[in-house]
């Protein structure tokens, strides 16, 4: 199979992975070795610390070690990235698609039974999903702005958080899933604001201007 896939370096500088790295190039270089490894073996790879000390030259203890598993999900010794195995996945559906002609046309919608018309099953079941949906949404807000609060965050901070992260399907871009250690997300998240507010607050601050002093004789 022939691997590609976009990269964009800006996305990767303003990530949550990038900035949680920042105090360990190693990891964040292996971070990246290891995504790339995860595509080119179809989104999952058996890793250990053994074979990345061996195949990339490093030598990580187990604190470093334990750091680095964070960003993955793991069974065992098998390794996945979320964000690794959807892009290949959406790259196999176009790829078929194409040995096929292109993407097949969308079916037009039967027309409804007078019996379905009258009591309407398939809208019954489909709202059902949708009162579903909301209430798992709503105890998970709950949740972040009990987080946000804990870390000394506002409620409306979370509510911008939690509507960020639902249009990345909970993914940051660094392909991370964020509900996998949610507090330490939102703690950086909070932590980043606070340091964009100060760098502002310090960008408007007028510099005193004082006069040179007069260096002429007499």
């Amino acid at each position: 199979m022939k691997l590609g896939y976009t990269w964009y370096p800006e996305n990767w500088w303003t990530s949550d992975v990038f900035f949680e790295l920042q105090d360990n190039p190693i990891l964040k270089y292996l971070y990246r070795e290891i995504i790339d490894l995860l595509y080119s073996k179809g989104g999952e790879c058996k890793i250990n610390q053994d074979i990345i000390n061996k195949r990339f030259r490093v030598e990580l203890d187990d604190s470093e070690f334990n750091r680095l598993k964070d960003f993955f999900l793991i069974d065992g010794d098998l390794w996945e990235s979320t964000t690794v195995k959807k892009r290949l996945s959406k790259a196999e559906t176009a790829r078929e698609n194409g040995k096929k002609g292109g993407r097949p046309k969308t079916q037009k919608p039967r027309n409804k039974t007078q019996e379905e018309t009258q009591k309407n099953p398939p809208l019954e079941r489909e709202s059902k999903r949708k009162n579903k949906s909301e209430i798992y949404r709503q105890e998970f807000l709950e949740k972040i702005i009990e987080i946000f609060d804990m870390y000394g965050g506002s409620e409306d901070e979370a509510k911008i958080f939690h509507d960020y992260y639902q249009k990345q399907d909970w993914i940051d871009n660094g392909g991370f899933d964020i509900r996998v250690n949610l507090d330490r997300k939102v703690e950086n998240w909070i932590k980043r604001s606070l340091r964009k507010k100060q760098q502002h607050e310090s960008s408007r601050r007028i510099p005193l201007y004082k006069p040179r002093p007069n260096r002429r004789n007499g």
